[in-house]
């Protein structure tokens, strides 16, 4: 394997480290095609309705550097939902905590898969526990480092998330009740506080540098999830000794700057050609004239985002946005993702 040599601006926040699992690729992804029954909280779940087989290559081999990278502490899982599949969700995830769309295979729309996978999520969370991530994710730091050992801290306030974690899950379970698709969920009388909250003009004034194309109410269809959480936020309970989850989240939860830990290249490059720059950079070889701006801004975001972030989402836009993403970028190029000497 290709050692690199850490810069030495950057030696003071990185080491060099063995993988925590020392596997072949085909012997971690041969894994993962087999079922696992859950025997603790530490579960990394993902989920691609065409199961393991199905995913770009570029995604099987961020999901075989998980395994890598957080170790056998750690069950990684990529739930489907092909018939007979040892990983279907269903084989995890509670019938009755799933709406009827779900169960049934009925969901219609544009984005049944993005759908499915958040139903599951809540179901997965609050029954087992652990991590629910996106098969796009570069994960760059193993999740037991300033995270899991966070929430394992007496010393400290945050809490296992399942009162607000169930609380999430049963409000967007609700929002699906008889429904086949997302279309028009946006209109829904418990999400009418979110549009009045929130804009598109609020979310590029926070950083976040999306060119959408679509209205802020077909965007709230799609991350009705996210929506439920900013619903449920401002709940703040009552003389009933209902739930606050206003204080919970405030108090309990530990939040993290997604911009810095999931996004950093986002706002370290942007730019309206965001997808095909973040290629080019991380396909830059080696060789490259280290004096040349492409080589000094390859390097810079290399070693900022392995050195800064926890991750980095590799999005495809869903159809959301103008621009072309990176996802889409790396689908249509099998293989770019991992050439020797980059």
């Amino acid at each position: 394997m290709l050692q690199y040599a850490i810069p030495p601006a950057f030696k003071d926040k990185l080491e060099v480290i063995n993988a925590h699992d020392q596997r072949s690729d085909d012997e971690i992804f041969e894994s993962l095609r087999c079922h696992v029954p859950v025997v603790g909280e530490k579960n990394v779940w993902a989920y691609w309705d065409g199961g393991v087989d199905q995913l770009p290559s570029w995604c099987r081999r961020n999901v075989i550097d998980w395994v890598r990278i957080c170790g056998p502490d750690w069950t990684v899982r990529v739930l489907d939902n092909v018939p007979g599949s040892p990983n279907h969700a269903l084989e995890f995830a509670p019938k009755e905590m799933l709406p009827r769309c779900f169960i049934e295979g009925t969901m219609t729309g544009k984005h049944v898969g993005q759908h499915s996978s958040d139903m599951i999520t809540g179901a997965l969370l609050y029954t087992y526990g652990g991590v629910k991530m996106d098969v796009g994710c570069i994960l760059f730091r193993d999740l037991d480092r300033g995270l899991w050992s966070v929430l394992e801290d007496p010393k400290l306030p945050y809490e296992i998330a399942a009162p607000i974690q169930f609380a999430q899950h049963d409000l967007f379970v609700h929002l699906w009740e008889d429904r086949e698709t997302s279309e028009g969920i946006n209109t829904h009388p418990l999400l009418s506080h979110v549009k009045e909250s929130f804009s598109l003009s609020e979310s590029k004034s926070k950083g976040f540098k999306w060119d959408f194309k679509v209205s802020f109410e077909e965007l709230l269809d799609y991350v009705a999830q996210n929506a439920c959480w900013a619903r449920l936020c401002m709940v703040e309970g009552g003389d009933d000794d209902s739930f606050n989850a206003s204080e919970y989240w405030m108090s309990h939860v530990l939040a993290i700057d997604v911009l810095q830990e999931h996004w950093a290249a986002k706002t370290l490059i942007g730019g309206e050609n965001f997808g095909e720059h973040l290629y080019e950079l991380l396909a830059l070889g080696l060789d490259t004239d280290p004096e040349s701006e492409c080589h000094k801004e390859a390097s810079k975001l290399v070693w900022t985002l392995l050195s800064e972030t926890s991750m980095q989402k590799i999005s495809r836009g869903s159809g959301l946005v103008n621009s072309l993403q990176p996802g889409s970028v790396w689908d249509d190029r099998p293989g770019a993702d991992c050439q020797p000497g980059t």
